[in-house]
């Protein structure tokens, strides 16, 4: 009889613990990626060239825009070889393309690190064109989805980017140099 009693109390405190360890363990998932905000790797839309890296970050009313910090060189993008936005609307051209900010506007519908962040625009060099913004983070925070809606109607496009460490960021940065270096335009070198 004591032994049963024993064993049941056991298993009880076994149980906690792991309850425990697994709460801890989700919590310091949750709070390693727990907000967007941060460096982001987009791919072109095959998936098979770095296209750009993009800071979010929050302003004082808390919404979130973001900002081209390095762009890569992509065959055919006109944007590409230049250190300006080149064919650009929407007051865009000629602006310098780093710290341009494409992202504004985004605000989250709960907390950070399960919010759905929306209401912004993003304006893609790509198309030319400015798009309503969904974001959210996906597994784990270590990807976002981007949902991109035409203004005028509603078709939607969704991508993903992905979070760039800190250890990977200087990687980024000097990559998307050595791509401007090696073909930026010798007038556009000032």
């Amino acid at each position: 009889m004591f032994n049963v009693i024993y064993m049941k109390s056991f298993i009880r405190l076994v149980v906690i613990f792991f309850a425990l360890v697994n709460s801890s363990v989700l919590c310091a998932a949750q709070s390693q990626n727990s907000s967007p905000v941060g460096y982001w790797l987009i791919k072109t839309a095959q998936g098979n060239h770095d296209r750009s890296i993009v800071r979010l970050e929050k302003d004082k009313s808390g919404r979130m825009n973001g900002y081209l910090v390095a762009t890569f060189y992509v065959e055919g993008r006109p944007w590409s070889n230049s250190s300006k936005c080149v064919k650009c609307s929407y007051g865009f051209e000629g602006v310098p393309l780093r710290n341009m900010e494409i992202i504004t506007g985004l605000t989250a519908s709960g907390h950070d690190w399960n919010s759905v962040w929306s209401g912004g625009m993003v304006y893609n060099a790509d198309t030319d064109k400015m798009y309503k913004l969904k974001v959210e983070q996906v597994d784990g925070g270590k990807r976002l989805k981007i949902t991109g809606c035409l203004k005028t109607i509603h078709l939607c496009k969704a991508s993903y980017w992905h979070r760039v460490s800190s250890k990977d960021l200087s990687t980024y940065l000097d990559k998307a140099k050595s791509d401007k270096q090696k073909y930026t335009h010798s007038v556009d070198r000032s």
